[in-house]
């Protein structure tokens, strides 16, 4: 169960700490950068809970789908 709430955890950390990073002026395809980020995990951030959906173990998985 640990490992399927750090996955989980993974959009949130990467928003967040790329926040700094790629807050400017530069644009890409005449998006800015920083949009660009926040919509790249947006977009990801279904794939990271489907893994750790199926990386809970099969009787807590049955329980979470009810």
């Amino acid at each position: 169960m640990a490992r399927s709430l750090a996955v989980g955890f993974i959009p949130f950390v990467g928003m967040l700490v790329g926040i700094p990073f790629v807050n400017s002026d530069r644009e890409v395809i005449g998006v800015p950068l920083l949009g660009l980020w926040i919509l790249a995990w947006v977009i990801v951030t279904p794939l990271f809970l489907l893994a750790a959906h199926r990386l809970l173990p099969e009787q807590e998985r049955e329980e979470s789908t009810r």
